[in-house]
């Protein structure tokens, strides 16, 4: 059993995507469920289950982890604790607690943590600050940082200071991050923080759809620069 997790989303997907490829080269059937959307009777005949030529197979589970307490929750954990000798990947898209882990011991665990610098830099997002932001910004280009992974790490700021500034109760993550959020969202309005999500989308949806010459980096900038 091995559990990704991590703020590194590009990074730990790609090590998920590749463990799926060298499973299913290693011809084991793959099934994928978001957390949600599965039962533990699927589950447990998943996990047991093989075809006429006894294929093995490869159980993928998004998110079960981190979501909220439910007597579903309990059983496919349950389930998974009972199967220990099964092939299970357990996906998570934030990093987890001790306490989260703890309920599985003897997995193999794999967390993918996002470099000081860029917190740094997602620390500087403020109306006005546009300077230190563009400073912070050219400096983790330099070392190498995509920008397709910035774009991500700033739609999830944005995303994460709206809910900062709409209902901080509601924020899952750390009590250290929780703090830093809504400090970081005080320097905002709400409709500054919707804005800008708004302009995000517009971008996403541009780089999507291949309607834009303009590189992502480029694109980036001039959405920092409005900040």
């Amino acid at each position: 059993m091995i559990i990704i997790h991590g703020e590194d989303i590009k990074k730990s997907y790609d090590r998920l995507m590749a463990l799926q490829k060298k499973y299913k080269e290693l011809g084991l059937n793959i099934y994928l469920h978001p957390a949600a959307e599965i039962l533990p009777t699927t589950l447990r005949q998943e996990l047991g289950s093989t075809d006429l030529f006894e294929t093995k197979s490869l159980v993928i589970i998004y998110g079960l982890i981190s979501l909220t307490k439910s007597k579903n929750k309990d059983a496919l954990i349950k389930t998974i604790q009972d199967n220990p000798n099964s092939q299970i990947i357990l996906y998570e898209e934030r990093e987890l607690t001790a306490t989260q882990l703890k309920s599985f011991p003897k997995a193999e665990i794999e967390v993918f943590k996002i470099p000081p610098v860029i917190f740094k830099f997602l620390e500087t997002l403020r109306p006005g600050n546009q300077k230190e932001i563009l400073t912070a910004y050219n400096r983790i280009v330099v070392q190498g940082t995509e920008p397709e992974f910035i774009f991500a790490m700033l739609t999830r700021q944005i995303r994460m200071l709206i809910q900062a500034k709409d209902l901080p109760s509601g924020l899952k993550t750390s009590p250290y991050a929780k703090k830093m959020f809504i400090s970081q969202a005080q320097n905002f309005t709400m409709d500054q923080l919707i804005n800008l999500h708004h302009h995000l989308y517009k971008i996403d949806k541009k780089i999507k759809t291949g309607n834009t010459p303009v590189e992502t980096g480029s694109l980036v900038y001039h959405f920092l620069q409005s900040i």
